[in-house]
């Protein structure tokens, strides 16, 4: 469950546990970082807020919210991070839609650990998020056939194509309309 060198999840660190005689660092366990765990945190709420679209997600949070740069004594994390291919400021490192999103799918901010097509280790290191707040963005990241355009803000009719109109030579389908609050006929 240690460091294996893949690119460290926002909301943690690795401590080094060892320095070699050749100058090469080891690196132990996952950490938790609460500067950019509670960012993620926040980033998963408004995910679920959003009912979990990615750029209304960016949009919302308005482009203050950043994840900190790391203190001098962290600065090793730099180039371990997955933070070093975001945009950096003097602020921080720019959150992105593909950021958020990759944040929603990713089973490690909760303390999982996934190597290869192993099973997964559960509770291998200390969660960055609380795991239903997780499970519950990864279900808004996951679902397929997500509403689209005006009908994400309407609830959807009730007896959509159950009921048919006879005033045709034939019976036809009725369709509901949710944004007008009313069932039409198909032809």
């Amino acid at each position: 469950g240690e460091f294996v060198g893949e690119m460290i999840l926002p909301g943690f660190v690795v401590p080094i546990i060892e320095i070699e005689s050749s100058g090469r660092q080891r690196y132990g366990k996952y950490q938790r970082y609460a500067p950019h765990a509670e960012v993620a945190e926040r980033i998963l709420r408004e995910f679920i807020r959003q009912n979990g679209s990615c750029r209304k997600t960016y949009r919302a949070l308005g482009g203050d919210l950043v994840y900190p740069l790391f203190p001098p004594e962290l600065r090793y994390m730099e180039r371990l991070t997955a933070l070093r291919k975001a945009t950096r400021t003097d602020r921080g490192y720019l959150i992105s839609p593909a950021m958020i999103r990759n944040l929603a799918m990713n089973p490690k901010l909760t303390g999982d650990c996934f190597w290869g097509d192993t099973k997964p280790i559960r509770d291998n290191h200390e969660a960055a998020v609380p795991k239903d707040l997780f499970t519950e963005a990864l279900a808004l990241a996951t679902r397929s056939g997500k509403p689209r355009g005006r009908g994400i803000l309407h609830e959807p009719l009730e007896y959509t194509n159950l009921l048919s109109c006879y005033q045709h030579d034939e019976p036809k389908p009725i369709s509901g309309h949710p944004a007008k609050g009313a069932y039409r006929c198909q032809s």
